[in-house]
This record gives C-alpha cells, sequence and structure tokens, in this order.
C-alpha cells in the first residue's frame, strides 16, 4: 500500500497550487507597487519639468520673479492631481533671473502611499524611502535653462493703408515688445549673437533699400525675361542707337540700357522696390545668378501710360516757316468741305505724313489775307483716346528728333494708342514733355515710375535691440496687401546666401529659423477699371509687383499674376487676383517650410471666413501636438496677446538635469 501511495501522481497540481500560491500572491502585490513606483515617479517628474518650465516662461517674458514662482507652483499642483492620497511640495529658485546661463531650479518632494510594506525589500534603492505608512517619498529636481539654441527672426509685417491709426500704433507696440522681451531671456547667452530680427513691411511691393541699387543679385544689365515687358528700345531717339547684343540692350559706347537708366534721364530716384521674379522664381528662395537670368532681382518701373487726348488736333502752318501746306484743293462730298489735293512739296492726298490732314473750314485765309479755301491753316482729325492710369509724361502722339508730327499710325483708342506705352524717347526728353514733376497720385499711390512703392526698406538680420526697434518705428501704413512677396522676402532675409546674407548656414543645428507673419485682410491686387468703368483697360490692372499682369497690345503680354495659377482663362477681376495671390502665398509657405523655416501666422481683424484666414492657416508650422501655430487676434488686444504667446514659444526653453 506503501508503495502504490508513492507511485500515485494524482492530485500532484492541486498540491503545487497550494505550495505556490504565497509566493505568487507576494509577486504580484510586488509588481503592483513597482508599477505603480514607476508610474508615480515618472508622472512625479514630469510635473516638476511642467513647474520649472512655467516659471522659466514668466521669468524670459516679465523678469517677475514671484510670478514666477507662484504660476510654476501652479503648474505644478495641477500635474498632480492624478495622485490621490499624496503630498508634496516644491522649491523654485529663480536665482537672479539669468535664466539662460544659471537657468530655473525646481525642487519638489512627494509622499506617496505604496500597496505592500514587502516591496521595499524589492525597491529600496534610488530615493524611495520606506515609512511606517507603507508610504514612498520622491525628491526630484528639474533646471530649466532658456534660450540654448540661437535664434534668427524675421517679422514680416503688413503695412497696407488699411492698418492705419490704433492698428499700426498696437503693431509697433506689441513688436518692440517682443524684440525687448527675446533680448533679455538671451542676454546671458554663451553663445554669441544668440538672437537676431529683420524686418519685412509689405504693402503693394517689398522695397528692399535703395541702396542696394548696383547689387550683385540686382539686374542692372536688363537680362532678365521681364525688364524690358513694357519697352520698346526700337523705339528711342534718333541720336541714340540702341542695339541688342547677347540679350543686352546697350548705346554705341557699351552702356547697358535699363530701368535704372530711365530713372536716371527722368532724373527720379529708384525708391528701392522690386517686381516678383518670374513663376516659381517668387516663391522660392534660388540664389540670384547672371548665369539664370530670371533668378535676378529687377527694380519696378511703372511706364508712362499713353495721354488721353479728345479735340481738334491742329498745327498752325505759317508761310516760309518749311512745313508743308496744301497748293490745291477740291471739294469733298464724303468730308462735306474742301480738302487738300497737293501739297507744297507734291505729296498729293488729303493726309500729309507731316502735317496730317488739310480741310477748309468756314473762315481760312491765304497768305495774303484775301478770304477763299486756300493753304494757310490745316487742320488734323478729332482725335478720341482712351483714359489711363499714370499718365506723367507728355508723348504728344509721337515724340521723334525733337519735331513735333501728326501720327495717324499711333493716335485714337485701342491698340494704336497704348503702343506709345513702349515708345522710349519720352524719357529722354522730360523737359520738354513732363506733365507734372511731382507725379500726381494714383487713385491714392504713389504716382510716377515708383507707382505704388510705399512700403519702407527692409531691415536686414541683427543683432541690435535698438536697431531692431527703430526699424520698427519707421514703419507707415499706406497702399495695398501682397502677403505672399512680404513671406518671400522674409525667406530671403533669414537665408545664409543673397540677396540677405546675414543668416547663419542652414546646416547648423542649433539655429533656429523663425518667421512671424501678420496681415489685417485679403490679398489685394486692382483690376484697372476697379474704381472707375471710365478707364483704360488695355492695362489689365493697375502696375504692381507682377507688372501690368499682361497687356493689350498687338502681341500681348504674359499674365505673370496667373502663371501657376490652376484656374482655366482666369478674369482680370479682384476676387480672381485674390486667389491667385492666395495660391501663390501658401506655395511660398510651403517651401519655405520644407528648408526649414518655422512660421507663426497672425490674422489680425480679418473676417471669418476670409480667403487670407484659410491661406494663413495653411501657411503657419504645426505644433508638437499638431496644431497650427495660427492667431486669430480680433482686436487690439488679442494682437497684443498674440505676440506676447509667440515670444514664449521662441524663447528655446530646454530642460537639463
Amino acid at each position: 500500500m506503501f508503495k502504490r501511495f508513492l507511485r500515485d501522481t494524482k492530485g500532484n497540481v492541486a498540491l503545487m497550487s497550494a505550495v505556490m500560491a504565497g509566493p505568487m500572491i507576494f509577486a504580484a502585490a510586488i509588481g503592483m507597487d513597482v508599477a505603480e513606483f514607476y508610474r508615480a515617479k515618472s508622472g512625479f517628474q514630469s510635473a516638476v519639468d511642467a513647474a520649472a518650465l512655467a516659471a522659466a516662461k514668466i521669468v524670459a517674458k516679465r523678469g517677475d520673479h514671484n510670478a514666477a514662482k507662484t504660476y510654476g507652483a501652479k503648474v505644478f499642483r495641477a500635474n498632480i492631481a492624478n495622485f490621490p492620497g499624496s503630498t508634496a511640495s516644491i522649491n523654485i529658485n529663480t536665482g537672479n533671473g539669468d535664466c539662460t546661463s544659471q537657468g530655473i531650479v525646481a525642487t519638489a518632494t512627494l509622499v506617496h502611499p505604496m500597496h505592500f510594506g514587502a516591496s521595499n525589500m524589492i525597491l529600496n534603492g534610488g530615493n524611495l524611502k520606506k515609512n511606517g505608512n507603507n508610504d514612498a517619498t520622491f525628491t526630484v529636481s528639474s533646471t530649466v535653462q532658456c534660450g540654448s539654441d540661437s535664434v534668427e527672426i524675421a517679422m514680416v509685417l503688413d503695412n497696407s493703408g488699411s492698418m492705419g491709426g490704433s492698428k499700426l500704433t498696437t503693431l509697433k507696440s506689441a513688436a518692440r515688445n517682443m524684440v525687448t522681451t527675446l533680448h533679455a531671456s538671451m542676454a546671458n547667452s554663451a553663445k554669441p549673437d544668440p538672437i537676431k530680427f529683420a524686418l519685412v513691411p509689405f504693402s503693394n511691393f517689398v522695397n528692399v533699400g535703395s541702396s542696394n541699387r548696383n547689387a550683385s543679385w540686382m539686374d542692372t544689365t536688363g537680362v532678365s525675361s521681364i525688364h524690358h515687358e513694357h519697352f520698346d528700345w526700337s523705339k528711342t531717339n534718333n541720336d541714340m542707337s540702341v542695339a541688342q547684343v547677347n540679350g543686352v540692350f546697350r548705346k554705341t559706347d557699351g552702356t547697358a540700357m535699363t530701368r535704372f537708366s530711365l530713372y536716371d534721364a527722368l532724373g527720379v530716384s529708384w525708391r528701392g522696390c522690386v517686381e516678383q521674379r518670374p513663376y516659381p522664381l517668387h516663391t522660392n528662395d534660388t540664389p540670384p545668378t547672371t548665369g539664370n537670368p530670371d533668378s535676378m532681382y529687377v527694380p519696378s518701373f511703372a511706364p508712362d501710360a499713353p495721354n488721353d487726348y479728345s479735340n481738334n488736333r491742329s498745327v498752325t502752318v505759317t508761310q516760309g516757316d518749311g512745313r508743308p501746306y496744301c497748293v490745291r484743293w477740291r471739294w469733298s462730298r464724303w468730308y462735306r468741305s474742301w480738302v487738300c489735293r497737293e501739297w507744297t512739296d507734291g505729296e498729293r492726298g488729303v493726309y500729309h505724313s507731316v502735317v496730317g490732314r488739310a480741310y477748309v473750314g468756314s473762315q481760312d485765309y491765304d497768305w495774303n489775307g484775301r478770304y477763299r479755301h486756300g493753304g494757310g491753316i490745316t487742320y488734323g482729325n478729332y482725335i478720341q483716346e482712351e483714359t489711363y492710369y499714370n499718365n506723367y509724361l507728355n508723348d504728344h502722339h509721337n515724340i521723334k528728333s525733337g519735331v513735333e508730327r501728326y501720327d495717324e499710325a499711333h493716335t485714337g483708342t485701342g491698340v494704336k494708342q497704348y503702343s506709345r506705352q513702349k515708345w522710349m524717347w519720352k524719357y529722354f526728353n522730360y523737359n520738354y514733355n513732363m506733365n507734372d514733376n511731382s507725379f500726381a497720385s494714383v487713385q491714392g499711390g504713389t504716382g510716377g515710375p515708383n507707382a505704388w512703392c510705399e512700403a519702407q526698406p527692409i531691415s536686414p538680420l541683427t543683432t541690435s535691440e535698438s536697431g531692431a526697434k527703430s526699424a520698427i518705428n519707421s514703419m507707415v501704413a499706406e497702399g495695398g496687401t501682397n502677403v505672399q512677396m512680404g513671406i518671400a522676402w522674409g525667406w530671403r532675409t533669414l537665408s545664409s546666401g543673397e540677396p540677405f546674407s546675414q543668416g547663419r548656414a542652414e546646416s547648423i543645428n542649433d539655429n533656429k529659423k523663425i518667421m512671424i507673419v501678420m496681415t489685417d485682410g485679403n490679398n489685394t491686387y486692382y483690376p484697372a477699371n476697379y474704381w472707375s468703368n471710365s478707364r483704360s483697360t488695355r492695362n489689365p490692372a493697375f502696375y504692381s509687383s507682377f507688372g501690368h499682369n499682361g497687356g493689350k497690345y498687338s502681341t500681348p503680354l504674359p499674365r505673370r499674376l496667373f502663371a501657376g495659377y490652376n484656374a482655366i482663362n482666369p478674369a482680370d477681376h479682384l476676387p480672381t487676383y485674390t486667389l491667385a495671390m492666395d495660391q501663390h502665398m501658401v506655395e511660398t509657405c510651403t517651401n519655405a517650410k520644407a528648408a526649414g523655416i518655422q512660421i507663426y501666422t497672425i490674422a489680425f481683424d480679418v473676417p471669418t471666413n476670409s480667403s487670407v484666414e484659410a491661406a494663413m492657416r495653411q501657411c503657419a508650422s504645426r505644433d508638437a501636438g499638431g496644431e497650427p501655430l495660427y492667431y486669430d487676434a480680433d482686436n487690439s488686444s488679442a494682437l497684443t496677446d498674440a505676440f506676447e504667446s509667440i515670444a514664449e514659444k521662441i524663447a528655446e526653453l530646454s530642460i537639463t538635469k
């Protein structure tokens, strides 16, 4: 029986289970405590990190030590709310406020209940301590330093006319405060030049500064395909022979004839605005090189529009003055008057190539004062022409070798009159032709060759706090809105290459390139008949950074705004122009972000669901949670808050243990 008992294996499982039950329960208990230990430790460390970070933001933003400690403690309490039954204390040491080199130190202690005292036999290392109530005590610290990376910031700010008054005042104040805040937070960084600011004011154009007229990246020889868009150098003075040599228009002495030549001929200074490069170059930062002519930057120059003239175009001929006059007449049923049959120089017909049309009025006299239908006075046709914006030179329907003549081929409405916009000789005879040296405004904007060049010049990246603030103070509110051009040039100020090369190399890892874009309205580019249907639309749009966006010459000019625009046969009206500009704007932002630029956007007092609001959201970079770095500022107070919030985020805060 005893032997059978030893051989019997029935009940082994139950027996072993009974034997192992105690150790298994003990192991489970330990496992629960281990899990709770690490959960508490991790969560508590995060709470202390958050407290130090919050305090550092206040120090960086306002330099208020007491407020920093209070706010840090508040954030700490909020983060340990998920530790029921625990008690905690925190001390935040802001030192002398030098968040950059000294750092903000937060030290906290947490007494946290554990499940089983026996677990202390296993978890007895580190800072876990056992007391009589099965509680664990954690003591952790966190040090936060501000500005561990260098920062380059381009403020791209709307300076259009709608920003006038209190809006511009608020913008200047908010931008200046940001400069002050970030310079203060990074003042003691060990890095050389830890923070730089650039300012790009924009309206219809961006102004690169008239001092850059001879910069290597400016098209000073006229090689770009858009440089001579509205000019025909074959229509110049007889004594100024201009020929195209290897793609450059030159005088016989080799001087390149460019838009700068026209400014000089008029005695007018170029203000510093430039046109958009041809698509897609205007949406990127392709380096300007002479080997790629369209990459060069072309100075803005609004062409003199044709005169509008409605009158009898007459020329009085005096006997002996050398000009031909009619010597033989005939009655014309068509004209219902006497018309010329033969001229003193032998030409025949009603029209003379120099004088024009001759006919007899009711009181014509011959050279001896006798009343008859004969030579003595000749009259041209009745001329009726279209009215254009920005007619600042009197082209007299002709100007050639200083001799005024009636030119039927370039007179009247339509393409004939419009062709005079390309004539060059009027610019080199301006003392004779200029209507108004002050250049009357064009619909409230600057007139003349600098038409609508309103914005203040770009201020390149600078380490000078006072210099950045001075540039902000100089901003003025005039003109329309071209956000895309502002963004493109904001990117170029941050770039390490030309046209502005103050930026650090893009390959530097511990340097951030940041753009802040603010606008208060939709992109605007105005068709020629936007304010008045009485104006000619042969220039489809007012002159702006895309030229006149085409032109109805016998050979129409390119509609540059619509290059790359995904619409078929787009119309020349404001809504379509706005949508095309929005598309270029988003494309530019996409390219800039791909190049490593972080973009913050602020829509200031714009209508809800406006096209620019959607474009600004798309332009913004994303935060760690995937949300756009976009601010919808409905009023001046919200604009100020937006700049303060961005300043906090920019103050590069990194946690070091």
